[in-house]
């Protein structure tokens, strides 16, 4: 299944086992990241830090909005929208070198020409039971979304009707798990 979690999903026991953190007050880099789409459990790139994830937990990141890239969502600024996700806790153990695979796969600092372009950046993200966290984020540019409507629900909740679609999409592509890693 190609569909990610949401709210609904939070029985599921890796969710409801999830410890909560204070990342408030930690002064060391390591951060959560909030994540929306293509990285979340069932999409095609979760195995790609599978093996690190210690916790997911449903999550809130305001004053941004979801767009549809045509087979994978950007999650862009916007004053007053609110995008829906899971606060995704990595393991200590190799953490650098999973910031460095996820920020190839989102093309940070790569602005590729006919590609989406993200960013990485720390934003305060509310969890389901409203405590809030520190988190990094992949932000796209809002020019790259000129134009487009922006998703009125979660990327889980758009997916269903499109599932078939994304599903053979992806198959076509592959993930980036399938490919070689070259470092930054």
């Amino acid at each position: 299944m190609l569909c990610p979690l949401s709210y609904e999903d939070a029985r599921i026991p890796i969710l409801a086992n999830s410890r909560p953190g204070d990342y408030l007050t930690r002064a060391d880099p390591h951060l959560p990241f909030f994540v929306y789409g293509t990285l979340l459990p069932g999409q095609p790139n979760y195995a790609l830090w599978a093996g690190a994830v210690v916790a997911l937990r449903p999550a809130e990141l305001r004053d941004c909005r979801l767009y549809d890239l045509g087979h994978y969502p950007m999650l862009v600024p916007s004053v007053g929208n609110v995008a829906r996700g899971l606060v995704v806790e990595l393991a200590r153990a190799g953490y650098r070198e999973m910031v460095a695979a996820l920020d190839y796969l989102e093309g940070v600092g790569a602005a590729v020409p006919g590609e989406p372009a993200y960013r990485r950046e720390r934003r305060i993200a509310r969890l389901a039971d409203g405590h809030a966290v520190v988190a990094w984020v992949y932000l796209g540019e809002p020019s790259l979304v000129s134009g487009l409507p922006p998703l009125e629900s979660d990327w889980k909740t758009y997916c269903r009707d499109r599932r078939h679609e994304v599903e053979a999409w992806w198959v076509g592509v592959g993930s980036i798990t399938e490919r070689p890693m070259r470092g930054p």
